[in-house]
């Protein structure tokens, strides 16, 4: 047990009183302000950014949001920046930090801020607190299909927590804040929708108190119902998605059809804990899915399907037993995390697995319904592999657009953290695959069909792409070298031109 816990909650409890909260705040102003000067004396920073916090901002709970624009040539000097900050950028692990910082070069902020509406549901609230104005964003391809990447990122987000986390005061806050941020937005998506808010008024009132920086404990019971109803609320956005047609004809798939070579392990690793958790769920689960990140060889996902018509008891039912699975101890012994960076299952209905396309945000492209129409496996029940609808042209450009903004951060922390797995997905993986999206039109969906669709298009370096994938195709997650082998010192070399051209092509691509 971390035994700051009961600091932390003694925080989130009084951050709603006036004297704790002007306390509270003086030392949150005390902490930025020594950010913001140790990060100005950096030179190649050119500006920093505080995101305006929500009037009820949780102080031991909620995060200040910046984001610095960073002024360098190439992809190693970005890293070098990255380095010196390391201390911050990577802090998700302690709940001392106050800082949730993000650094970009110029041409990814600006792709950052053209794509604000994808990734908040309120206008921009960036304000500059030191270098070049604040530019007013701008967004192109705007869609109400927007709130469907939105409301998916913040419902994976409870999934995660209500299987896995810790379900402290802290979770228990954001939980119910992303339930009832959905819940919201859903009225202006769907202005017609069925009221719901009769059979969940529970959920709905501790949301709101939670916006407000005043949290509740509350039971496993309580949070499986606000998951319930996120759930729920989903599925009406993605029904309405579903009848709605295409912008444009759906983007092709590359001519070479490889699966990924890890494709057989990661089945393994996982089959006969699902069967056994979906036999006990029979009669509610209808299918258990697995997909993955096209391009990726360690990034495989678990998809347990229910009935769009699932009650909120069965909903819970569903959330009790994945629980009592992947929050076990001794879960490790039975599911192996070796090819799962997202290792809990997204529990969805049909609808909301049929309209995944449209249900993209930065973590869960909306290429990956071509992966699973070629290589999905069906772990137990249906065979649903057909069932997801591929995305058009202009939602996979866009999700292409919305992948690549943060591209550069992903990669450094692989290296920073010594993951070769993570840095051969994203440099071999999705650097590769979205190349060929913004370039040449076309999906690839395992690391050999990016690599081999890369060869036969011409992408610039694309031989240093080739010696990569011969060299670590099927290796285990152990088997590969450390990021410091000279292994992937062409790949590094050669980050800046693949890096620069895919976020050009980005902008291009959002107009």
């Amino acid at each position: 047990m971390d035994i700051l816990r009961p600091i932390r909650d003694a925080v989130i409890r009084t951050s709603p009183y006036v004297p704790f909260r002007v306390a509270y705040a003086g030392a949150y102003g005390a902490l930025l302000a020594a950010i913001a000067l140790r990060i100005r004396r950096i030179p190649q920073i050119e500006s920093l950014e505080l995101k305006k916090p929500r009037p009820g901002h949780c102080f031991g709970s909620s995060d200040l949001d910046l984001r610095a624009s960073v002024s360098v040539q190439t992809t190693e000097e970005f890293f070098a920046v990255a380095d010196r900050l390391a201390d911050i950028l990577l802090a998700q692990k302690t709940w001392l930090r106050i800082a949730d910082l993000h650094l970009f070069p110029s041409r990814e902020l600006e792709l950052q801020r053209r794509l604000q509406s994808q990734s908040f549901n309120e206008d921009p609230r960036w304000y500059r607190l030191f270098g070049a104005p604040t530019p007013t964003a701008t967004t192109s391809m705007v869609s109400s299909n927007e709130f469907l990447g939105r409301a998916a990122y913040d419902y994976a987000f409870i999934c995660n927590e209500l299987f896995q986390g810790t379900l402290d005061l802290h979770t228990v806050r954001l939980l119910y804040t992303k339930a009832g941020r959905i819940h919201r937005a859903l009225g202006a998506y769907l202005p017609l929708s069925p009221d719901v808010s009769l059979d969940f008024r529970g959920v709905l009132q501790a949301a709101r108190e939670s916006e407000r920086g005043r949290p509740r404990k509350a039971s496993f019971e309580d949070l499986a119902r606000a998951h319930a109803l996120a759930l729920l609320e989903l599925s009406m956005a993605c029904e309405c998605a579903l009848r709605k047609p295409n912008g444009s004809s759906a983007m092709a798939m590359t001519r070479e059809c490889i699966a990924p070579e890890t494709m057989d392990a990661a089945v393994a690793s996982c089959r006969d804990a699902i069967v056994r958790l979906c036999d006990d769920l029979r009669g509610i689960v209808h299918s258990a899915m697995l997909s993955a990140i096209p391009g990726c060889a360690y990034e495989y996902r678990i998809n347990l399907i229910l009935d769009d018509r699932s009650t909120p008891e069965e909903v819970a039912a569903v959330s009790g037993a994945v629980r009592a699975v992947y929050s076990s101890p001794t879960v490790h012994q039975h599911i192996s995390r070796e090819y799962f960076r997202e290792f809990f299952p997204l529990v969805m209905t049909k609808s909301t697995y049929g309209a995944s396309a449209r249900c993209f945000h930065a973590l869960r492209p909306a290429e990956e319904s071509a992966f699973l129409r070629r290589h999905g496996v069906v772990l137990w029940g249906e065979d649903l592999r057909y069932s997801a609808i591929l995305a058009d042209t202009d939602y996979t450009r866009r999700s292409a657009a919305v992948a690549s903004s943060d591209l550069r951060n992903r990669i450094w922390a692989a290296l920073h953290l010594d993951q070769p797995h993570r840095l051969l997905d994203l440099v071999l993986g999705r650097i590769a695959a979205l190349w060929l999206v913004l370039a040449q039109s076309e999906v690839a969906t395992s690391p050999g069909e990016a690599t081999t669709g890369c060869v036969r298009a011409g992408m610039p370096n694309v031989d240093i792409l080739e010696g990569l994938y011969r060299a670590t195709a099927g290796r285990r997650r152990s088997e590969l070298p450390s990021v410091r082998d000279s292994l992937w010192k062409p790949a590094l070399g050669a980050l800046t031109p693949w890096l620069d051209d895919i976020t050009g092509m980005a902008l291009d691509a959002i107009g």
